[in-house]
């Protein structure tokens, strides 16, 4: 991932976590306890997203197999669980933090194959690379509530900080003479930072999430192309204090 050694983003984002820490042990008027359960779609934009891909089999290489293009940009069904605390201060504002659990899926469809060994060989191919994604997220943010009747509505914005902790791939593709399924988990040190808009409308201890998450950074490793997360989410609020 490109740009995470940006040491002064980095201090930004620490200084704004602390922050919102800070604040959320002052000045307040009312503390909440949220857990939110989410359904979602994750893809990835920029000009290195594509929806195809050709699958490589190399004898030399470790390991063995690749994707000239692993960033998916179809939208694919994912879920997150998240639990939130926050502070309803003075003028309505709010100040908050989240935890959760991110299961972020991604397809790509394999439309050609190349195996080299001793000679290079292409040909078409049918099938699909699915990831499936774990992140562990904390997200501080602030905002402001609005009241009608006896509904609440809290439009918010924060930052995603995402700590990515494993994948499991599982490869399906099949020529007019071969198939090759395989299965394997991969354990990431990556850390993505997403800006969060979000509206949560609550009445009484029952209420409804929709946010989108756009990505800040680059995954792509190629000079002229640039890759970034996108996640929408949609679901249930439940009070618990």
């Amino acid at each position: 991932m490109k740009n995470i050694s940006n040491l002064g983003l980095k201090k930004i984002i620490v200084s704004f976590l602390f922050l919102t820490l800070f604040l959320l042990k002052s000045y307040t008027q009312k503390t909440e306890i949220r857990a939110n359960a989410n359904a979602g779609l994750f893809a990835f934009r920029g000009t290195g997203a594509n929806s195809n891909a050709t699958y490589i089999i190399d004898a030399y290489a470790n390991p063995n197999s690749s994707l000239d293009n692993s960033y998916s940009n179809i939208f694919t069904s994912s879920h997150t669980f998240e639990v939130q605390f926050q502070r309803v201060v003075k003028n309505n504002n709010i100040i908050g933090i989240g935890f959760a659990i991110e299961k972020l899926k991604n397809k790509i469809n394999v439309d050609s194959l190349i195996i080299r060994n001793n000679y290079i060989r292409g040909q078409s191919a049918n099938g699909s690379v699915k990831f499936n994604n774990t992140f562990y997220t904390v997200n501080p943010y602030l905002g402001n509530r609005y009241t009608f009747k006896s509904i609440a509505f809290d439009v918010l914005a924060g930052l995603d900080v995402a700590f990515a902790a494993e994948t499991t791939k599982k490869e399906i593709i099949k020529t007019s003479t071969q198939e090759f399924r395989t299965s394997t988990l991969e354990f990431k040190k990556n850390v993505d930072f997403r800006i969060r808009l979000q509206l949560d409308t609550q009445i009484k201890n029952v209420g409804l999430v929709l946010a989108y998450s756009r990505g800040l950074f680059n995954f792509s490793n190629e000079t002229y192309k640039n890759v970034y997360s996108d996640l929408f989410r949609f679901g249930l609020s439940f009070k618990l204090k």
